[in-house]
């Protein structure tokens, strides 16, 4: 029987869905240009998507260790 994923895991998801929805609002909101003016939002907003998606990356490699953990 597969393991089921702990509370953490689920957290860990949805703080990376944040930081990646956080950086999509920053690139494309008007109101945000006020925060970071010019070409600095782009940046930050583009930092937020990569850190996020590196956090993805790494939530799937645990995902994917813990499976192989209750499986084996």
């Amino acid at each position: 029987m597969a393991k089921k994923p702990s509370v953490l895991f689920y957290v860990t998801f949805a703080m990376t869905s944040i930081y990646i929805l956080m950086g999509l609002f920053l690139i494309v909101a008007p109101m945000a240009a006020d925060l970071f003016p010019g070409w600095k939002r782009n940046v930050f907003g583009g930092l937020l998507i990569g850190y996020g998606g590196f956090r993805m990356f790494r939530l799937q490699k645990i995902r994917k260790t813990m499976e192989e953990e209750s499986n084996g």
